[in-house]
């Protein structure tokens, strides 16, 4: 693969910067150039980072600070809710209102002795799957 785009590509990317439609054709000719322009993109975005963090100033970008994430121990906020509410913290509730993944499941049953496999024959009934968003592969 070509380290540069071709003139081509380069008209096919305008096209669609455009609002145009190019031909499948030209799109196909496009398609295996992506990988070499996500990798020129991520080099440059992770050398301004480097370049951030060691203190320079870029104008027209910043570091931001990443997603906090929050879990929670669920006997321990029981407990703690239980004190708060007392008796109208509803057990059964607060069971219900949990979720946990299926890797946390499987982890309990191979530390009790059983097969991680056996997760979706056992807990098929109670599981639900979520299938995300289609993605590109190219």
């Amino acid at each position: 693969m070509s380290k540069e785009l071709s003139i081509s590509a380069n008209s096919t990317v305008q096209c669609i910067m455009d609002g145009g439609k190019p031909t499948p054709q030209e799109l196909a000719e496009l398609a295996p150039k992506l990988k070499m322009v996500e990798s020129a993109i991520k080099a440059c975005k992770d050398h301004i980072k480097e370049r951030l963090q060691d203190g320079e100033s870029i104008e027209g970008a910043k570091l931001c600070n990443g997603r906090t994430t929050y879990s929670i121990d669920a006997r321990a906020a029981f407990q703690l809710l239980q004190e708060h509410f007392g008796d109208n913290l509803d057990r059964d509730e607060w069971v219900a209102s949990l979720s946990i993944g299926k890797p946390a499941v499987e982890k309990v049953i191979a530390k009790s002795g059983g097969n991680k496999k056996e997760v979706q024959d056992i807990l098929g009934a109670a599981m639900t799957a979520k299938t995300g968003s289609p993605w590109l592969k190219i």
